[in-house]
């Protein structure tokens, strides 16, 4: 997990470049974070699976799905804590149950990795209140 977790921070820090406050940012946010969760699912999905039985297994995940929700509300806070946290939350969940799920989770066809960021950017949008 741990290579997994520096690739993402990796790519997520990218983002210190980009305006705070803004669609591109947001865009740049949850589109890292999506791609880390798409490009590891061949390792994710059976590891998470595996850790919704097993408390010692999912002891060891928490911390690093922590840091994850802590950068990206980091990443994403320009003066509402709150809301950037919601978002980061948001993202991390919807991450994890497309991982565990796949994307045809409450959907009745696939969500094409596309749509799926474009879903999760328009409701991180409307909750910081960014209009682009």
């Amino acid at each position: 997990m741990r290579p997994i977790m520096l690739e993402q921070r990796r790519q997520l820090e990218r983002a210190r470049g980009l305006p705070v406050g803004t669609g591109e940012r947001v865009h740049f946010v949850i589109e890292a974070a999506g791609a880390t969760f798409e490009s590891n699912l061949r390792f994710l999905t059976p590891v998470m699976r595996y850790a919704t039985g097993d408390a010692a297994m999912s002891e060891r995940g928490s911390p690093e799905s922590f840091e994850m929700v802590s950068l990206i509300e980091e990443l994403l806070d320009d003066g509402d804590e709150e809301a950037a946290h919601d978002v980061a939350r948001m993202v991390h969940s919807e991450c994890a149950m497309r991982a565990l799920y796949g994307p045809r989770w409450l959907e009745g066809a696939p969500e094409n990795f596309d749509a799926f960021i474009r879903r999760m950017e328009r409701m991180a949008l409307a909750r910081l209140s960014i209009e682009t």
